[in-house]
């Protein structure tokens, strides 16, 4: 094999090698940006809720209407943390922690793998009991009520 041969299959190796990391980078940021997406529906679900609950505070007492609101395609429920009961929804063990350990939190995306993000307590929400309201295709209706001083959830 000539010299010439030699350099040139080391050049095709090396190139390919350049081509896979290129690749493999490619893919790791397509995913960082999609799970970046994921956490911006997870932030603007929760501002839009309470901004409703904020509107809802200043109704009439009595006043309700359901409200549609779109959820991360991951979340299954979204739950809120009442004075009393429990939940009738089974959840697993890492989500179960979560929720016993942030007691001030009283709204959360189920299921929770970053308490941070996935929980956050809602200031003029003051629901009677737990309430887990089920996710359909990343939208979920929930329905509020003033309850005279605090804004529930049906």
């Amino acid at each position: 094999m000539d010299k010439g041969q030699l350099e040139t299959i080391f050049v095709w190796i090396f190139v390919a090698l350049v081509a896979v990391l290129v690749f493999v980078y490619g893919i790791k940021m397509v995913k960082n940006i999609t799970d970046l997406g994921e956490d911006v529906k997870t932030a603007k679900f929760f501002q839009d809720f309470e901004k409703k609950v904020n509107e809802f505070y200043y109704l009439d007492e009595g006043s309700q209407k359901t409200e549609s609101f779109w959820i991360p395609s991951w979340a299954e429920y979204v739950c809120f943390r009442g004075t009393s009961g429990s939940f009738n929804t089974v959840f697993d063990d890492t989500t179960k922690v979560f929720i016993d350990l942030n007691t001030g939190k009283n709204v959360f995306l189920v299921p929770i793998t970053n308490p941070e993000i996935h929980m956050k307590n809602v200031k003029l929400l003051e629901n009677d009991k737990n309430i887990c309201a089920k996710a359909i295709n990343g939208n979920v209706d929930i329905t509020l009520i003033n309850s005279g001083g605090k804004v529930n959830v049906k």
